[in-house]
């Protein structure tokens, strides 16, 4: 019982950039149609990147709201679907 558990833990156990992959294979830009741009200058302003990276407590979180942060939309139907 007990080796059966340490197989699967090993089986869940990724290294942080092979779940970063995951994540960006999972989350990927098709889910960021139709965005605006907005310069680097309002992100490096706002500080809202640092936000993005120390605030959610998963790392997959941590991606998805990045993603979100760096690409609005103006369509308000899609970003309540978000």
């Amino acid at each position: 019982m007990e080796k059966e558990k340490e197989d699967i833990q090993k089986l869940f156990d990724f290294s942080k950039d092979k779940k970063q992959a995951i994540i960006g294979e999972i989350l990927s830009d098709k889910i960021l149609y139709d965005s605006i741009h907005v310069s680097d200058d309002v992100y490096k302003d706002t500080s809202i990147d640092t936000w993005c990276k120390t605030l959610p407590l998963l790392d997959g979180s941590k991606y998805l709201i990045g993603k979100f942060a760096r690409n609005p939309i103006k369509d308000k139907t899609l970003l309540r679907q978000r």
